[in-house]
């Protein structure tokens, strides 16, 4: 599946996007948030919400930065993702979160390969004009997001990829092993959803050298801004959303950090000194 993007506001007579941005909204002192459309599948637009280093004004720090796509979860808006994506580009990445149908990326797996093609190819003079380094691309995504992470990191040239409370559909178990990049799978120790036991199970279906680092008393939805659907439907967490964070943010840092340096890795050390974090290597 190939991903088109096109970086004109109008095509063919067809509806018009959004103008590519030229300054993005500040989110803190050195991120900003700018949203783009692009086009994929030949008409429809994509929505792609981007978030980089910045200034306190939104203008983009002097790159080039490793990028990383995300794809979200099921039924779990994109915005529900930004504090990962803060956090990384406060770090010096440049993060692009494509907005899938009804919330659900696997029904445009290609919307992925939009994101990054909008990073390694955006329009002439918009804010993310020169910023991404095409040589240092990973790919993440949460939960069902994780399954289409991986087919949109076989689909296309990445560096790294990361499932969060997730793994691999095994239709793509045979293509996996193509796939010679750092790989890293974080669960939820205390996950409802995504029971450990199924995440190791799909864990245990790759090949090559990929990392499972467990976060103890981390639930699903710790993953994203808010545990409440765990709290609501009885799920015991054993930390609160603030360490959760503070540990998976520390996490993303270390592997991304590894896998697309200078010597690429899964950060195995680096992971395995995370308080509350049990990691297995393969």
């Amino acid at each position: 599946m190939r991903a088109l993007l096109f970086p004109f506001t109008c095509f063919w007579g067809l509806a018009c996007g959004l103008s590519a941005p030229q300054v993005g909204q500040s989110l803190s002192q050195t991120s900003a948030l700018a949203t783009y459309e692009v086009r994929a599948r030949h008409t429809d637009l994509v929505t792609v919400q981007t978030v980089f280093p910045a200034d306190a004004d939104g203008h983009p720090m002097s790159g080039p930065f490793p990028g990383v796509v995300f794809i979200q979860g099921g039924a779990v808006p994109v915005k529900r993702y930004l504090w990962q994506a803060q956090l990384l580009a406060e770090a010096g990445y440049v993060v692009a979160l494509p907005e899938h149908p009804l919330e659900l990326a696997f029904f445009a797996i290609d919307d992925g390969l939009a994101a990054r093609q909008l990073l390694v190819s955006p329009e002439k003079g918009s804010v993310l004009d020169g910023l991404t380094d095409p040589g240092r691309l990973g790919v993440a995504g949460h939960s069902l997001g994780s399954v289409v992470a991986a087919k949109v990191a076989i689909a296309a040239d990445f560096q790294a990829l990361l499932f969060e409370a997730g793994y691999p559909d095994t239709a793509d178990d045979d293509r996996l092993p193509f796939f010679h990049a750092p790989v890293a799978s974080f669960a939820g120790g205390s996950d409802c959803k995504a029971p450990l036991t199924t995440v190791t199970e799909g864990f245990d279906r790759l090949t090559g050298h990929p990392v499972l680092a467990v976060f103890s008393g981390v639930t699903h939805y710790q993953f994203t801004d808010s545990d409440a659907e765990d709290v609501s439907s009885g799920c015991q967490r054993g930390v609160d959303l603030e360490t959760a964070h503070a540990r998976l943010g520390e996490g993303l840092r270390t592997f991304f950090g590894a896998a697309l340096g200078p010597a690429p890795s899964t950060g195995l050390t680096g992971l395995r000194a995370i308080e509350g974090v049990e990691v297995t290597a393969k």
